[in-house]
């Protein structure tokens, strides 16, 4: 099988990513805020005490999202602010950059409210009006007026649980994510449960979910997930011209295990799997360690080794242009799986140690993991 990424990654198998000090500044500002210029709060996982608050330690959190035209919404508490594009980057003015906004610079359009707290936002790729919200326990889409400046109605994503049950830990909202290439399909991903929703059974601006995907057993959790993509080889100008939606969920369990599901939907817009589905996890998958340190300052593994752990589960991500899955377990290092075509584990690399030392950084302070917050900014390939 080939690999989907856009650049060659299998070359580098095996091999950690080496870290270097930035001698020069590599980015700088465009604009600046002032720190009351937007109030976003942030719902608090509370004390680690509790051992089924695992499943909340990784609750994605995502304050500020913006669309193709560089218009922003900002979540504060309740409420989402519409703004217009702070800066306009074809004509950058220098006192720009060195003036912090202030909330009357801000060009607000309007704002508009929800029904609970809010944690994240996600615009719908494929449909910049369509706006997935969440919090601790509760999701919803809402539907952005025209002009930009409101909500023109907000479609309430049930999560049928009992109030007793959603008042549990495991019942917290790990992740919510629009399904790749679609418009109506969301997940959301709790403690114990994946559920599927399919926004064109809204009724009354309400929403069941079509699919739910359950833990058969209840000893263990989810800690993260991320919804892996499919990224055809640019080179090869291979495209997907069949109207099947094809991906796969990455889910990483507390015991740092690993499971995939596949979401399919056919040709009339609806999800293969419907109604309740239990998740038979067994031993999980099984991936490659070569290279891979599972400890700060021992020896890499050997190169036909594999595993399917590296200890108590942390954090998962998907890098899109790279077709990457980061996998993290605590006091790990973290692992890029590289993936073929379809979402198969092909070999892997070691990307970050569990700790960057305070002389790579260039300060007096050491950064130790786990990481939460990766944003790819680009592919750039040296002698390409």
């Amino acid at each position: 099988s080939t690999t989907s990424s856009v650049i060659d990654l299998e070359s580098r198998s095996g091999q950690p990513l080496q870290l270097r000090t930035q001698s020069k500044t590599s980015m700088v500002p465009l604009r600046a805020a002032k720190s009351n210029t937007v109030q976003p709060k942030v719902f608090s996982s509370g004390s680690s005490s509790s051992p089924i608050r695992k499943s909340r330690a990784d609750m994605s959190a995502q304050m500020i999202v913006s669309d193709e035209r560089g218009r922003l919404f900002i979540a504060e508490s309740t409420s989402v602010l519409f703004c217009l594009a702070p800066v306009n980057v074809r004509h950058i003015q220098r006192s720009a950059i060195s003036s912090h906004l202030t909330r009357s610079k801000l060009n607000i359009l309007g704002s508009d409210k929800v029904k609970f707290s809010i944690n994240g936002m996600a615009l719908s790729p494929e449909n910049n009006r369509h706006l997935l919200i969440w919090g601790a326990s509760k999701a919803a889409v809402a539907i952005i007026s025209s002009g930009l400046d409101s909500f023109e109605r907000v479609i309430e994503l049930k999560m049928q649980s009992e109030p007793a049950e959603c008042d549990s830990d495991s019942e917290y909202l790990l992740k919510c994510e629009w399904v790749s290439h679609s418009e109506l399909m969301v997940v959301v991903v709790c403690g114990t449960v994946v559920h599927v929703f399919d926004l064109k059974r809204e009724k009354d601006n309400s929403c069941d979910a079509t699919t739910h995907y359950a833990l058969a057993y209840e000893d263990v959790l989810i800690r993260s997930a991320a919804l892996l993509d499919r990224l055809p080889k640019l080179s090869s100008g291979v495209e997907y011209d069949d109207p099947i939606i094809e991906t796969k969920l990455a889910l990483l369990l507390d015991t740092g295990r690993l499971y995939f599901i596949d979401l399919i939907v056919d040709d009339d817009g609806n999800m293969e799997d419907q109604g309740e589905n239990y998740i038979e996890v067994g031993a999980g998958v099984s991936f490659p360690t070569a290279g891979i340190r599972r400890y700060q300052g021992v020896e890499p593994a050997t190169k036909s080794s594999s595993s399917t752990t590296l200890g108590e589960g942390a954090h998962l991500s998907y890098l899109r242009q790279s077709n990457l899955l980061l996998y993290q377990c605590m006091s790990s290092c973290v692992v890029a799986f590289i993936l073929d075509d379809d979402g198969s584990i092909i070999s892997n690399f070691e990307i970050l140690p569990n700790m960057i030392p305070a002389a790579d950084l260039g300060g007096s302070y050491a950064v130790v993991g786990p990481y939460h917050h990766f944003e790819e900014l680009g592919i750039v390939e040296r002698g390409g």
